[in-house]
């Protein structure tokens, strides 16, 4: 069975600060559900590549190359773990 969406935004606000190198309580208040990984966390194509594998270490999940593209908000990424734990 699969986390609740909020079980998983408060994972991935964990793997956000590791990968932004920032405090938890930073995360907290620059972060919703909404927010773009790019434009509001500054997350860059190097971090994206840390933070999807952090993602998929952490949920046990793989995310293929061609879906990596369409992950642009935190809600994408919480939308695309859901989908794959329900697969699994």
């Amino acid at each position: 069975m699969g986390d609740t969406q909020t079980a998983i935004f408060v994972k991935l606000k964990t793997v956000m600060a590791t990968i932004l190198k920032l405090d938890i309580s930073e995360v907290d208040e620059m972060t919703s559900a909404k927010s773009s990984l790019k434009d509001d966390l500054g997350i860059d194509s190097v971090e994206s590549l840390d933070f999807l594998a952090s993602i998929e270490n952490m949920f046990s999940i793989t995310i293929f190359d061609h879906e990596a593209p369409d992950l642009r908000t935190v809600q994408d990424v919480i939308d695309l773990i859901i989908k794959k734990q329900t697969v699994q």
